[in-house]
């Protein structure tokens, strides 16, 4: 009888010491999604949120993802004198230390180009994120019902 609430301790003790470690993720991935889409559609956008709760800045620097010929880092930039959309590659995009950084319709977004098959509205799409210092977070993106941004 002594041993299995003496087990019982010492295993909840363990547990305790064990959880006193523990941290906040140094990379958060918030609110992941892509906007449905039928399998003619070219391209479309990836957007999500990267919360840096590390003590060093996070550089992504790439994106991969099985149901897509190429994922690139984009910026939609608008030019002033025409009004009109450009969207321009980027090489990396930076997250400092204790910093966000927000991928959104307007703004940076993945580029996904070239679809195997459609995006349907409940379904998700996995993309594996690749940071300079070689590591790699794959993440669940939703698909949403949404219309068609860049």
């Amino acid at each position: 009888m002594i041993i299995r609430p003496f087990g019982l301790s010492l295993v909840m003790s363990l547990l305790v010491a064990g959880l006193g470690g523990c941290s906040r993720q140094e990379l958060a991935i918030h609110d992941p999604w892509i906007p449905e889409a039928p399998s003619i559609v070219s391209a479309l956008a990836g957007y999500m949120t990267i919360e840096n709760n590390a003590g060093r800045a996070r550089i992504l620097v790439a994106a991969t993802g099985p149901l897509f010929e190429r994922v690139e880092i984009h910026e939609t930039v608008y030019e002033t004198d025409s009004g009109v959309a450009r969207m321009i590659r980027q090489d990396q995009v930076r997250i400092e230390p204790g910093q966000s950084f927000r991928f959104q319709p307007g703004g940076h977004h993945l580029m996904l180009i070239n679809p195997k098959q459609a995006a349907e509205a409940g379904g998700s799409v996995a993309l594996t994120l690749v940071f300079a210092d070689g590591s790699r977070s794959t993440v669940d993106f939703e698909v949403r019902r949404d219309r068609l941004q860049l």
